[in-house]
């Protein structure tokens, strides 16, 4: 064809140099145009006809793969192909037409290749068992690893050798590799750890203060770990930076009944004492506590009786306290409260006296587990404990304020006043 055109082009008079440029160029003029037009036409089949017949398919994988891009990728290489075959017709430039054309086969192939891999990962995402086994991680070593190859492919396609030539010189730039590489190997290794040993999982509430990481882990990838903190801020954490340091993974309170109540209520030791027959009298009128003090009464009626004792002596050791009936009265409204998890611990005990009065610790699990629906039922249940202390005769301990020196101030100059008039 190329001759013809060039004894078409000497008729009208254009030399033969000339003639043979300007065929050239207008066979490849053609060759580029049937490329494109065979382009447009496969484009329009893929993303009006094969999208149509996929969505009418039952399966859902080979929607996830169209959406990934992988059947568009794809289509790009019959038209490259096409430009291949028609550089038989440019004699002067078929050569690096040809070339062109391989290269970018062999980029196209993996590109549509990484639209494979990217599908691969969205259709594992949707079982259950990718929270705790992701592969992103190992589809991002693929991706690195296929577009090594794929460019080991490009360059060997425009210098026309083989790629096996290529391969054996990387072998002299394993050291750049491996310093280039570095955090992604790590991570490659760290991600291998996690999930043999299930150390984390998207969804996870993890606390790492080195990174000021404290919130719920969205992403896992081979070199970072992606946290929404609960200000809506993200910390972003070197996956091999979870293996080397320490951090604090809160999935087992979230798979477990509860969550940990640890809080105390410091009582003042001034206002503790023995219950007399009227605070007993007022006591037994309260919930929770009636049971308490029937048993305690019949111990100590019985310790007395078995050691000759007076009741009304306070030194005989078995009188009953107010922080005692406190105590008893606390448990038994957290063992019927109704946000309180009664199958696990709960415990209100005496701690250590300190400068700060007496520390009685209540200690027991919440039901509910998510941040503001704890705090909500913590504050509710020590805003009751604060409340209810005084029907105990007992008071919270606090250190003096301003206004409580202000008042003792104003107190003593009374009483001096009193006292001169």
């Amino acid at each position: 064809m190329l001759e013809q055109i060039k004894l078409w082009l000497l008729t009208l008079g254009i030399n033969e140099q000339s003639a043979n440029i300007i065929g050239q160029a207008a066979l490849l003029t053609a060759a580029l145009l049937a490329t494109y037009l065979l382009q447009v036409i496969t484009s329009r089949f893929i993303q009006n006809r094969l999208r149509k017949w996929l969505e009418k398919t039952e399966t859902y994988w080979d929607d996830i793969f169209y959406k990934s891009h992988f059947f568009i990728r794809l289509g790009n290489i019959p038209p490259i192909v096409l430009l291949y075959f028609s550089a038989a017709w440019l004699p002067d430039i078929k050569d690096w037409v040809q070339r062109i054309a391989l290269a970018l086969v062999a980029f196209m192939s993996t590109w549509a290749l990484d639209a494979a891999l990217t599908a691969i990962n969205d259709i594992y995402d949707d079982y259950a068992v990718a929270k705790s086994k992701p592969i992103k991680g190992y589809i991002q070593v693929g991706k690195i690893i296929l577009w090594l190859f794929g460019i080991i492919l490009i360059i060997s396609a425009l210098m026309r050798s083989s790629p096996l030539l290529l391969l054996g010189g990387l072998g002299a730039f394993s050291a750049v590799l491996l310093l280039v590489f570095r955090d992604t190997l790590l991570g490659l290794f760290a991600s291998v750890q996690f999930v043999t040993n299930d150390m984390i999982r998207i969804g996870d509430w993890i606390e790492m203060p080195e990174y000021n990481a404290d919130g719920e882990v969205f992403d896992i990838s081979v070199n970072t770990v992606k946290v929404s903190n609960w200000d809506k801020t993200i910390s972003t954490i070197p996956t091999y930076a979870l293996m080397a340091n320490s951090f604090k993974n809160w999935r087992g309170m979230e798979m477990s009944g509860g969550r940990r109540i640890k809080r105390a209520i410091h009582i003042d030791l001034n206002s503790i004492r023995f219950c007399d027959p009227v605070l007993l009298e007022h006591l037994s009128k309260i919930k929770y506590i009636k049971d308490y003090l029937i048993e305690k009464q019949e111990e100590i009626l019985e310790a007395d009786l078995s050691h000759h004792a007076n009741s009304d002596d306070v030194f005989a050791g078995h009188n009953i306290t107010n922080l005692g009936a406190f105590r008893a009265y606390t448990f038994g409204y957290l063992k019927n409260h109704p946000k309180i998890n009664p199958e696990m611990e709960i415990l209100v005990r005496h701690m250590a006296p300190t400068q700060n009065g007496l520390p009685l610790e209540i200690y027991a699990f919440s039901k509910d587990k998510r941040w503001e629906d704890f705090e909500d039922n913590q504050a509710e249940i020590f805003d009751h404990l604060l409340a209810i202390l005084p029907e105990f005769d007992l008071t919270a301990y606090q250190n003096a304020s301003g206004m409580d020196i202000r008042s003792l101030q104003q107190f003593q100059v009374g009483r001096e006043l009193f006292v001169q008039q």
